[in-house]
């Protein structure tokens, strides 16, 4: 039988592996999303629609920062933005669907008598 304290360092040290890969996927996708802002900021001049480039860049820093240069409620803050942002893309690729969904398949989609069929 396991004892109870080599049954709670297993469940420890799953945990504390599985902490260290979810740091590593979310410093990869911040590292990319931080890439992607510099990149951008070259990309499209000395202004990227109407953003200077260096605000561009401290746009991606901030927001997209290293978690191990973050106080903890900043990294909470920073993530939360994140989600935010993508939910209010979401919503509104739903509701550009439905509107897009409600402008088609009327009646003047119906074929008529006249069409030819392939």
């Amino acid at each position: 039988m396991i004892s109870r304290n080599k049954a709670l360092a297993h469940v420890l040290g799953a945990r504390d592996h599985s902490l260290e890969m979810l740091n590593s996927v979310d410093e990869r996708v911040q590292r990319y999303a931080r890439q992607t802002y510099d990149d951008a900021s070259y990309a499209f001049g000395d202004s990227f629609g109407g953003v200077p480039r260096d605000a561009m860049r401290t746009m991606g820093q901030v927001v997209h920062g290293d978690r191990r240069n973050m106080e903890i409620g900043d990294l909470i803050a920073t993530r939360g933005l994140q989600a935010g942002g993508l939910t209010a893309a979401g919503v509104g690729l739903a509701n550009l669907t439905q509107r897009m969904a409600e402008t088609f398949g009327g009646t003047g989609d119906i074929s008529g008598s006249d069409t030819l069929y392939m």
